[in-house]
């Protein structure tokens, strides 16, 4: 197998759009795997599960050839879909990666659900820190929210994390940061930020 056989297979496969990049999902991977190697095979098993959490590897593999694994760990009540299907979207999720290891479909190595994931759970630590509170400490940016702070004055949040009171507070004030990081070009459209 040559690199340039790989790359070609990738311009084949469909993407999907999620947050403004390219994604492949695992069936298109598969089905460029198949096409890649006939004969290879796809083997996963549970590495542990317990307590509602589950961990899958995968182990992708042409005759005794190991060509990639790949580890995935889904929670049951994590989202939506892993209320009913925790088990089978984190084989999907390690299947996923694994063949992303080979280089198919290698814009990303997630699995659309892992991606929803992240995505979601940054949705939910938004909602969780007020982004948008004023700071009301301070002189310099007291009556201006975390967001105009981050987007006027970023180095403020080093001096906050390396000057807080505690730990705890050094914590706060990098969760906030990385939050507002985490989800940038979405509030740049928002506000219609350049």
């Amino acid at each position: 197998m040559k690199y340039e056989d790989i790359e070609n297979v990738n311009k084949e496969l469909k993407t999907i759009d999620i947050k403004g990049k390219d994604y492949v999902d695992v069936a298109q991977r598969i089905k460029a795997f198949r096409k890649l190697y006939p004969e290879g095979t796809i083997e996963t098993e549970i590495v542990k599960m317990e307590d509602g959490v589950v961990t899958f590897k995968a182990t992708i593999k042409n005759g005794d050839l190991v060509l990639a694994t790949g580890h995935a760990q889904e929670k049951e009540s994590s989202s939506f879909i892993n209320k009913t299907s925790f088990v089978e979207n984190c084989e999907t999720s390690a299947i996923g990666r694994a063949i992303g290891m080979i280089g198919i479909g290698e814009t990303s190595i997630a699995s659309f659900e892992e991606v929803a994931n992240a995505i979601n759970n940054q949705t939910k630590v938004r909602n969780e820190i007020n982004i948008e509170a004023k700071l009301g400490f301070g002189t310099k940016h007291k009556d201006h929210t975390w967001v105009q702070v981050y987007f006027t004055d970023p180095q403020y949040f080093d001096w906050l994390i390396e000057n807080a009171k505690d730990e705890e507070g050094a914590k706060v004030y990098k969760t906030i940061h990385d939050t507002i990081q985490a989800n940038e070009e979405q509030i740049k459209r928002e506000k219609g930020i350049e």
